[in-house]
């Protein structure tokens, strides 16, 4: 059956543990990913008061005075961690599409405590492993890192009702992704005061990077959207597009 909507998947069952509502679970995403290839999931397991706590801390931390913002500047340009401006980055370009700077501003953080040997230091880590920058506001690190781990170990689940949706052992890609380069990124999408240049949107159009890009969308930061006030948009088509609202 081909999906023409975005569908909701409680995840209640797999967590519940039998094999039927794993089986059941599995069998609904692996039917949204290769109809349409995006999904919402409901009790998915992270706490509310720790998505509404980074969501009012990155409110706080992007409503800071720009030179303030600057201080936790990314460290490195090909490295995705601190405070990126607006027009700084162009998503288009993942698609080899040239476009004006994306109007969104974003902070960003990767692993934290990240060992000291040849995987994560070496020259092939590349800047996957850059040390993490944080802004001088109080329980900004310890949310942000909860966050992290906590969605680390939702996208484990996910890795794993994926294997069961492809008829392989629940646990096949966990050796696979025990030593992950995972980013976590919030984006702010300040007023607009001026008209945008030709082709500039506030996130272009792009494929996301990695095995299981999640989005948690709200009214204002922590969103993904390229066309709606609120939520979440993607394409299902050349021509035919499909819009998500928040979920908990």
């Amino acid at each position: 059956m081909t999906l023409l909507s975005v569908p909701i998947i409680d995840l209640a069952p797999y967590f519940a543990g039998t094999a039927e509502g794993k089986a059941e679970v599995a069998r609904q995403v692996d039917e949204a990913c290769r109809s349409i290839g995006f999904l919402v999931i409901t009790h998915h397991g992270i706490p509310a008061e720790l998505i509404a706590r980074v969501s009012a801390l990155s409110r706080r931390f992007f409503d800071l005075p720009l030179a303030e913002k600057r201080k936790v500047d990314r460290p490195r340009e090909d490295a995705v961690r601190g405070y990126s401006a607006v027009g700084e980055e162009g998503l288009s370009y993942s698609l080899e599409e040239a476009a004006p700077g994306d109007l969104k501003e974003s902070f960003s953080i990767g692993p934290s405590n990240v060992p000291d040997d040849d995987y994560h230091r070496g020259p092939a880590a590349g800047p996957h492993f850059e040390p993490n920058s944080w802004p001088p506001i109080e329980g900004f690190r310890e949310a942000y890192e909860g966050y992290f781990e906590a969605m680390s170990d939702l996208s484990r689940s996910m890795m794993r009702i994926f294997a069961l949706g492809l008829s392989l052992p629940e646990t096949f890609f966990d050796d696979k992704i025990d030593e992950h380069i995972s980013m976590f990124r919030v984006l702010s999408y300040p007023p607009q005061r001026e008209a945008p240049l030709p082709g500039q949107l506030r996130a272009g159009a792009h494929s996301d990077y990695g095995s299981s890009p999640s989005c948690c969308p709200t009214t204002r930061a922590c969103r993904c959207s390229t066309r709606r006030a609120s939520g979440s948009t993607c394409r299902r088509s050349r021509v035919a597009w499909s819009s998500t609202s928040p979920t908990s």
